[in-house]
């Protein structure tokens, strides 16, 4: 069974993610990795924040490519279809990236998962989980 996507709020953006595909065979299952995405979800959607301060919020989508070793660590972070111009955005979705850690397993993982933004409904300021 795929975990549930991800989503919260962050501000003025409303941030959504679901896995592409998590391949290995003896690894963390879908559901140990979205729980490593999910405690970095608010400050991916503060990348965003920053990027659009000032603006109006841009929705759109990117896709975030993993290959972790077998110690848990990323050896490769790279950003696979996006909606999104190359800038301090996608930088700062990379340095995230680059600092997740993985339960180890068996073999090397190779990760894509994607993240849709949307304008979010009146946060206050405030992190929120949505329904």
């Amino acid at each position: 069974m795929a975990p549930a996507p991800i989503r919260v709020a962050e501000d003025a953006v409303e941030v959504e993610s679901e896995p592409v595909a998590v391949k290995a065979t003896h690894a963390p299952s879908r559901d140990q990795v979205a729980d490593v995405i999910a405690a970095h979800q608010s400050a991916i959607a503060g990348c965003h924040t920053i990027q659009f301060s000032g603006k109006p919020s841009r929705a759109g989508s990117v896709t975030l490519l993993l290959s972790v070793r077998k110690d848990g660590s990323v050896e490769r972070a790279d950003l696979g279809d996006s909606s999104f111009d190359k800038g301090p955005f996608s930088r700062c979705l990379l340095d995230i990236a680059r600092e997740l850690h993985f339960a180890e397993a068996d073999t090397e993982l190779e990760i894509a998962w994607r993240f849709k933004f949307a304008a979010a409904k009146s946060t206050r300021g405030k992190t929120a989980a949505l329904p």
